[in-house]
């Protein structure tokens, strides 16, 4: 187990940003789905754990935002963020899958967006 910890922290320690924001919003949109599949069953105890990991995540992407060069684009990235972080939260309390179902579209369109940026374009 010791070489496959390492392996994983020299993967990240070798990332770009770029493959470090797409890996974030991989690890959110995994959590996410997998509390909606607790919510939806009504096992809101059994979602909290990823909803929070999915906050954290968010509320560590809205940190990273660079206000000062990001211009429009980072004023509508922390726009979502905020919207996301909060509408985990209230899916959470409500026991609400569906209200988590339009946080996930969200993040999934953002991950897109941002997957079709970082990907070479072709000349």
């Amino acid at each position: 187990m010791k070489g496959i910890k390492t392996y994983k922290e020299h993967s990240v320690s070798v990332s770009s940003n770029e493959e470090l924001v797409l890996r974030l919003f991989e690890k959110a949109i995994v959590s996410l789905w997998e509390a909606h599949g607790f919510l939806g069953a009504g096992d809101k105890r059994s979602a909290v754990h990823p909803m929070q990991l999915s906050r954290k995540i968010f509320s560590e992407l809205l940190a990273c935002l660079d206000h000062d060069e990001g211009g429009e684009l980072t004023e509508n990235l922390h726009g979502l963020y905020l919207w996301i972080i909060r509408e985990i939260s209230r899916a959470g309390f409500e026991g609400d899958a569906d209200r988590l179902e339009k946080s996930i579209e969200v993040a999934q369109s953002i991950y897109d967006g941002f997957k079709e940026a970082f990907s070479p374009q072709e000349p």
